[in-house]
C-alpha cells in the first residue's frame, strides 16, 4: 500500500503486493514439501530439501511471469519481490 501511496496509481500497487505475495506462496509450497512425510534418514532430508528448493523456484517464477503476461508494473513487482524476500530473510535469521 506504500507503493499505490507514493505513486498513485493502484497498478503499482497491485504489483507490488503481487511481487510479495509470489514470495509468500513460493515459502509456502517450501515449507510444504519440506514437511510432508514426517522424520526420515538424512538422505531423504537432503533430497525432499533439494526438490522443495527446486519447485519454490519454479512456483516463484511461474507466479512472476503470470503477473508479466498480466501486463502488471514489472519495477513494481520486483520491489515487492525484493521486500518481502528480505523480510523472509531477516525472520529467518531472527527466529531460525
Amino acid at each position: 500500500m506504500i507503493a499505490f501511496a507514493w505513486s498513485g496509481n493502484w497498478r503499482v500497487g497491485l504489483a507490488t503486493i503481487w511481487g510479495g505475495s509470489c514470495v509468500a506462496v513460493a515459502h509456502s509450497v517450501f515449507a510444504l514439501a519440506q514437511m510432508r512425510g514426517g522424520m526420515a534418514s538424512v538422505s531423504t532430508l537432503a533430497r525432499r530439501f533439494f526438490a522443495a528448493a527446486a519447485w519454490k523456484w519454479v512456483v516463484l517464477f511461474g507466479l512472476f511471469a503470470l503477473g508479466l503476461s498480466l501486463s502488471l508494473h514489472a519495477p513494481a513487482m520486483l520491489v515487492g519481490l525484493i521486500a518481502a524476500q528480505i523480510a523472509g530473510t531477516g525472520a529467518l535469521v531472527r527466529y531460525g
